[in-house]
Order: C-alpha cells, then sequence, then structure tokens
C-alpha cells in the first residue's frame, strides 16, 4: 500500500438515507434525492464536522452524496470536488427495482446479462480512489462522501492488507476516521452518535 510522507486524517461519510433505501430499491448510479429523514441526518453530520478544521472535501456526483456533503461545506467553507469514481456499483439491469423483485427475476446478479459492475471492479476501483485522494493531502484533513458498496469494499481491502476494522455495515450519514500515513490507524468506525443522539436512526 503507497501512502503519502505525511499523516493525513481521513473521514469518509456515507451519504444520508436515500428514497431507494427507504423503499429498498437497487440504487446502484441512478440518482434518487435524499427522504426528509436523509436530509435531517446530512444536516447533523454537517454539524458534527462543521465544529472541526478541514482542508479539502469530496465527493462522488451522484445527487444523494452531492446533497451530503453540500451540508457539510456549507458548515466548513469549503467547495466539494466531485469524483464519478466515487460512485456506487454500477448494478445494470437491477437498478431502480424492488430489492425482492430483483431477486426474483435475477436469481443470479453475476450473470454477465446483467451488466452489473464486478465486485473485482469494485475492489480494484476501492482500493484505488480513497488512497490515492489520502495521498493528495498529507498533513491534511479530509472528508470524502461516498456510498456503502464501495466503503465496504475499501474496508475489505484494508483488512486484506491486515488492517482490522469492522466491516459488517456502513449506516447512512456515518463517519469513519483514519489516520493515513506511512501506517493506517482506525480512529473511528460507521459512529453515528450525531444520528442517534437526534434520533435520525432509520429502525430496522
Amino acid at each position: 500500500m503507497t501512502k503519502g510522507d505525511g499523516v493525513t486524517h481521513l473521514c469518509i461519510v456515507r451519504h444520508g438515507e436515500s428514497r431507494w433505501n427507504f423503499e429498498r430499491r437497487v440504487q446502484g448510479q441512478l440518482d434518487p434525492t435524499l427522504t426528509e429523514l436523509g436530509e435531517q441526518q446530512v444536516r447533523a453530520v454537517g454539524m458534527r464536522l462543521g465544529n472541526e478544521p478541514w482542508d479539502a472535501i469530496y465527493s462522488s456526483d451522484l445527487t444523494r452524496a452531492r446533497l451530503t456533503a453540500a451540508a457539510i461545506a456549507e458548515r466548513t467553507g469549503l467547495t466539494v470536488i466531485e469524483r464519478k469514481d466515487l460512485r456506487e456499483r454500477y448494478q445494470g439491469r437491477l437498478e431502480g427495482l424492488p430489492h425482492h423483485e430483483a431477486r426474483e427475476r435475477f436469481p443470479n446478479w453475476d450473470d454477465p446479462d446483467i451488466g452489473r459492475e464486478s465486485a473485482a471492479e469494485l475492489y480494484e476501483r476501492a482500493k484505488r480512489v480513497f488512497p490515492e485522494i489520502a495521498n493528495a493531502h498529507p498533513n491534511q484533513r479530509i472528508i470524502v462522501v461516498s456510498h456503502g458498496g464501495i466503503i465496504q469494499h475499501f474496508f475489505k481491502y484494508l483488512r486484506d492488507t491486515g488492517i482490522a476494522i469492522d466491516t459488517r455495515e456502513v449506516t447512512n450519514a456515518s463517519v469513519t476516521r483514519f489516520e493515513w500515513g506511512e501506517t493506517v490507524r482506525v480512529l473511528s468506525c460507521n459512529d453515528v452518535e450525531h444520528l442517534a443522539s437526534n434520533n435520525l436512526l432509520r429502525p430496522a
């Protein structure tokens, strides 16, 4: 794993709840906006991170991530840098379908006819984009707003390199922090205290 010379404080944020999160649809790279709860969640994460000094904020260019990043940027005064390679996994013919219908119509989601981005492709994208951003900001504090699937694949990459991190869940509007340098240290994982304290967690 190649890293910059200085230590970067890397903060990864998943976007707030989208309409398709709530409706349990396959999102992928289609572009539903936030729910009312999602809007409250991004305001809460913006207030939490806005009380700290930051040097840069990056975001996926999809609406649910852009709105999340905008809420943080409003508090920090930074300009959001958008990157397509921070998008969620492309889901091909599955996108927009309710999860139960997608499972019924397409029992094998890895069927090439579906046109889905493979797990291996997403893993390669995840292990490239997050370190690339972190390495561009040695000795700085940066925020990256992205999506559950690609964040989980980044965490899997870290686990594969020997870094202990929980990959079971990435909650909407959660915060995960690292010290990123010659070594990587996990400071927090899937932190939702700012949501729980304001009753902004969607019941399972």
